[in-house]
């Protein structure tokens, strides 16, 4: 994708949210060097696509090929005509053809797992989330300076891996790149014992990915609830691992599906605590 001008456009337009700036340097990082799965108008220009970016389930210590699907999209003239549904039946082929075992994504919002599914992608990764306003929150972890550390997306895909390789179950490792371009934004902080990865949205501390080691999930939601005293926001939002749930005081969801899988001829008919995807890039 040398000129990737008419992709980033549509892109812009579908993700609202998003800046130029933050398009620009995703398609020149991340997005132009994936799999690009589109249909066009007659004019050439692209009306729907998807990307499928190279990303690892670490398996018994073993590297499985798959790929993770990103910035699906159709333009809305043209939303509601089945195009996406045909874009996912190429994407299969794209997957087989360069000798993937699959692709997962997580839907941007619960009712988008019914579409999904009609394309045979089901619930294959979960995840235990924390939802509560700031004041709760901090009234049930006191906030405490601990011994943490600010990193980088780039440092947090060794730390992540540190972590989970101790869980004993299937995980999502995404590359360095993928991680610090399209989480720029996301703010990495680590301890011995922890580590955790936030951002700030509006009034809500989302943190996007929550690890520590057994037994040290109180202090984890303390160096949370310092961070949250601080911030200033209203509300908090923590996405853990599901194998944590039983070390937490509280929780607002276990074992929630999280994202979907395809796999040709593989039942993954049902969420396993012992599959982890973890950070999305939402």
């Amino acid at each position: 994708m040398k000129d990737y001008t008419k992709y980033k456009n549509l892109y812009l337009l579908c993700f609202t949210d998003d800046t130029p700036e933050d398009a620009e340097l995703l398609f020149k990082n991340v997005l132009s060097k994936a799999k690009l799965v589109c249909e066009y108008d007659n004019a050439e220009n692209p009306i729907s696509m998807l990307f499928l970016m190279d990303a690892n389930i670490i398996s018994n210590g073993k590297e499985l090929p798959y790929y993770y699907l990103y910035a699906a999209c159709t333009h809305p003239e043209h939303r509601g005509k089945g195009i996406m549904g045909r874009l996912l039946e190429k994407a299969k082929e794209v997957a087989l053809n360069n000798g993937k075992l699959g692709i997962f994504l997580k839907p941007a919002k619960p009712s988008l797992f019914d579409f999904y599914a009609k394309s045979d992608f089901v619930p294959f990764f979960n995840v235990c989330k924390i939802i509560k306003s700031a004041n709760e929150f901090i009234r049930l972890y006191s906030p405490q300076i601990t011994n943490t550390t600010k990193t980088t997306m780039s440092l947090w895909h060794s730390i992540r891996k540190d972590f989970l390789n101790e869980f004993n179950c299937d995980y999502v490792d995404f590359s360095q790149d993928i991680l610090t371009t399209a989480a720029d934004g996301s703010i990495p902080i680590n301890s011995k014992n922890f580590g955790f990865v936030y951002e700030i949205r509006d009034n809500l501390l989302l943190v996007k990915e929550a690890l520590c080691k057994r037994g040290y999930i109180n202090e984890l939601m303390s160096a949370i609830s310092h961070i949250l005293q601080n911030s200033h926001c209203e509300d908090i939002e923590i996405r853990l691992h599901p194998l944590l749930k039983d070390e937490l005081t509280s929780f607002s969801e276990a074992n929630v599906p999280f994202s979907v899988m395809w796999q040709p001829s593989v039942a993954t008919n049902q969420c396993n605590t012992n599959r982890y995807h973890g950070f999305a890039f939402d």
